[in-house]
């Protein structure tokens, strides 16, 4: 599985428009290859920055399916008009993507996530285990 996230620190007061667009945008996602989920998150705001920071998730079978629709037409359609709502952006998004499943080690704050035998260990564990041995834990 592979998740690919982009950053937006949105401008304070325009995180309503800034919701529009993403609800209203046709991205095609649901008939690429691979596609597994998307989601939007929205963070807290920074009062003294101006900004809320928001996140897109897609969820992938493979970095390779994400890579392939990032090379194709609805990849293209999806973003042709990105470049019309720079006003309410404090910058470029920031892209980050993660490999995750059996094999990977990995460690994210506050939550254990348990699902098809992937865990997610919270960094206040004494120690942080091989995902693919760890034992369930029972928060």
């Amino acid at each position: 599985m592979y998740i690919a996230m982009n950053r937006f620190k949105v401008v304070t007061w325009s995180e309503g428009d800034f919701e529009t667009v993403w609800r209203n945008r046709d991205s095609g996602l649901a008939e690429v290859p691979g596609f597994v989920e998307f989601r939007l998150l929205r963070g807290k705001g920074n009062e003294e920055e101006g900004y809320t920071l928001y996140s897109s998730h897609t969820v992938w079978k493979s970095e390779e399916d994400f890579q392939n629709w990032t090379k194709s037409e609805n990849f293209r359609a999806a973003h042709r008009n990105a470049g019309d709502h720079k006003a309410m952006y404090k910058g470029p998004p920031v892209f980050d993507g993660f490999n995750f499943g059996r094999g990977y080690l990995i460690a994210v704050d506050a939550f254990v996530w348990r699902r098809r035998g992937f865990f997610i260990l919270p960094h206040s564990c004494a120690r942080h285990r091989n995902p693919a041995t760890a034992r369930p834990r029972r928060d």
